[in-house]
């Protein structure tokens, strides 16, 4: 269990980080047609801060959790959040790092043309990853609240 400071502070240290993913997003939508930008895949740029946004969302879940001692629902929350966060920010960058390697390795030194909706597809494999893991877990294994009491 948190203690009531560290709560406050997670939560505090959390909604900054939402904030600065907001301001990103917002910066990175708002001078999307300039050249450095648009490079950059600014659509694929979005779902990486959707995902940290996500991920940040998780630890307020957690520590809301953890000092109010909710239980099933935020855990099950916090494991969502955190698993799409984290999924759509690295399905991201390895889609993108992926479109650089097919660039690079390019023998005959054709044009290579790989677009966004490609990327997206990358993301989309790597969250439905997740929709499949969480889905046989929901139906094999649900969370469940438990209480022990330890003897004295």
């Amino acid at each position: 269990m948190l203690s009531w400071p560290s709560t406050v502070t997670l939560i505090s240290a959390s909604s900054i980080g939402i904030a600065l993913c907001l301001i990103a997003v917002g910066v990175n939508f708002y001078y999307r047609e300039l050249r450095l930008i648009k490079l950059s895949s600014p659509y694929v740029n979005n779902v990486i801060g959707l995902g940290c946004l996500l991920c940040y969302a998780s630890c307020i879940a957690m520590s809301v959790n953890s000092y109010w001692q909710i239980r099933v629902g935020l855990c099950w929350l916090q494991a969502v959040l955190l698993a799409f966060g984290y999924s759509c920010a690295f399905g991201a960058m390895l889609a993108k790092t992926w479109r650089v390697y097919r660039i690079f390795t390019n023998v005959k030194l054709r044009r290579v043309a790989i677009k966004d909706f490609h990327l997206f597809a990358v993301i989309l494999v790597v969250v439905a990853v997740d929709v499949v893991i969480f889905g046989i877990w929901a139906g094999i294994d649900p969370l469940q609240v438990q209480t022990t009491s330890l003897p004295a």
